[in-house]
């Protein structure tokens, strides 16, 4: 597949005696620039989470597997549950919508018929009811977090960010829902003690719904206001770009109109504090006229080590160039050549061409940005700017004599790649669990199994634990 890179999936079973563990590989083929397997949800038929209509073993329409010949690894049935999630982010409004859901999914969740029971199935809802818990808990932890606040207040926040933060608190979210499955069936004994899934059943699981009911809707919105763009880390880069208008209808050399358009360019990676910058130039445009022969345009050196820092001021931080150790004498002029100058009844002083020196047009800009953003100690303000936005200036000396400038700098990752997100997840114990990468990270859940921790390895999320229910009546 061109342009796409894979990663493992490790699927982690148990032997008999719960010790040894194997592992299976198997291959997800994702973009390079998501860094991500699964962007998309399930595409299994998935029934959300409902108080009105609490699942029935109706509902476990998979096909249980052959019984294998050692007794330990039987189960009597298998769950299947999801929190899906996605995001819809509005950058004309500041807007995030985040829906949240917990589902089954019933055609790959099934029971044997003969160990149906209403005791068994009790203590599956449960678990069930523990992805809706925190389908809710995920919701209110997006709706308070003041980190996505902040970042979604950045002109410059891209949905890949926004994503990647949504996907950290998934996982965390997870790492949770974990440990309370395990934490509940190490208390039941898988549903067997009755007295304690009672406990469950009817006082606790209750009790966290009702507390979450204010997040019991499957879609929060936040709505933020435009702070404009922070000199955070990352890669810039940016751009002077200018116009001048130089000349003049009357003066000793006759009429002549000269026009230099050009662009400063310049990049650096900034860490948290400091950064280096490598500045070019380039010419864009020229045009004279008149009594203007020629204009040389020289080579403007290039600047390959400008010091960045981060300072603040009365309107907040912002970065720094220095450009104390470059010579004022660095640029060369340009030389105006101009032709000579009849005038009637006026012998003619200097018949023949006139050369001038005028300094060099990059340099005119840079310093006129210098004076408006800069200090006497030759450092210079490097303003971000949003997407789409520039900072325009205009010096005017005349109406022959103009200068307008426009400066950018915009931060530019990986990040920028404008893609929404969304997935899927939840956690469990027993064989068969596959822990996906991303933003989808699902569960299968068989009974009667120790508990396997999968953890982090990289840049990939895998479930904490495997979730196990009871096999009523045997151990």
């Amino acid at each position: 597949m061109s342009g796409m890179n894979h990663v493992s999936i490790v699927q982690c079973k148990y032997s008999a005696d719960g010790m040894q563990r194997r592992f299976y590989q198997s291959l997800c083929w994702i973009p390079l620039a998501l860094i991500i397997c699964s962007m998309f949800k399930s595409t299994l038929q998935a029934s959300p989470w409902s108080e009105s209509s609490p699942m029935a073993w109706s509902d476990f329409e998979g096909n249980p597997p052959p019984l294998s010949p050692t007794p330990s690894e039987n189960y009597d049935a298998f769950v299947y549950t999801e929190i899906q999630w996605d995001f819809t982010w509005d950058v004309s409004t500041r807007t995030l919508e985040y829906e949240a859901q917990a589902v089954f999914i019933q055609s790959v969740s099934w029971v044997r018929p003969s160990m149906a029971s209403p005791l068994l199935l009790t203590h599956e809802a449960a678990h069930f009811d523990f992805a809706e818990i925190h389908a809710r808990k995920l919701k209110r932890r997006v709706s308070e977090s003041l980190a996505l606040k902040e970042l979604l207040r950045r002109c410059d926040v891209s949905e890949f960010e926004i994503g990647t933060l949504l996907t950290q608190f998934h996982a965390e979210e997870i790492n949770e829902l974990n440990f309370n499955n395990e934490f509940y069936d190490f208390q039941t004994d898988h549903g067997q003690n009755m007295t304690v899934q009672n406990t469950f059943t009817n006082g606790s699981i209750p009790d966290e719904l009702s507390g979450l009911n204010a997040f019991s809707d499957p879609k929060i919105t936040i709505t933020v206001e435009n702070e404009g763009a922070k000199p955070i880390t990352g890669d810039y880069e940016g751009s002077l770009s200018y116009t001048l208008q130089v000349g003049s209808s009357a003066t000793v050399f006759g009429g002549w109109q000269w026009t230099l358009q050009g662009q400063w360019q310049f990049s650096f990676t900034a860490d948290e504090a400091s950064g280096m910058a490598s500045w070019s130039h380039q010419t864009s445009n020229l045009d004279y006229s008149g009594h203007l022969l020629n204009v040389t345009m020289p080579t403007v050196p290039a600047f390959p080590s400008i010091d960045v820092s981060i300072e603040g001021d009365a309107s907040g931080d912002h970065f720094w160039m220095n450009f104390s150790g470059i010579a004022s004498d660095l640029i060369p002029s340009h030389e105006l050549t101009f032709k000579p100058v009849s005038i009637p009844l006026i012998p003619m002083l200097n018949p023949g061409n006139t050369t001038i020196d005028f300094a060099n047009g990059a340099a005119i800009a840079l310093g006129h940005w210098m004076k408006e953003y800069g200090n006497t100690h030759l450092m210079m303000k490097a303003p971000v700017t949003c997407p789409e936005q520039t900072i325009h200036y205009e010096f005017s000396i005349d109406d022959d004599q103009l200068l307008m400038m426009d400066w950018v700098l915009t931060r530019v990752s990986d990040s920028q790649g404008g893609m929404s997100a969304g997935g899927s997840g939840s956690g469990g114990i027993g064989a068969g669990d596959i822990a996906h990468i991303g933003h989808r990270v699902s569960s299968r859940h068989r009974h009667g199994k120790p508990p396997l921790d999968c953890r982090r390895s990289g840049r990939k999320l895998f479930n904490r634990s495997l979730r196990g229910s009871a096999q009523l009546g045997q151990r």
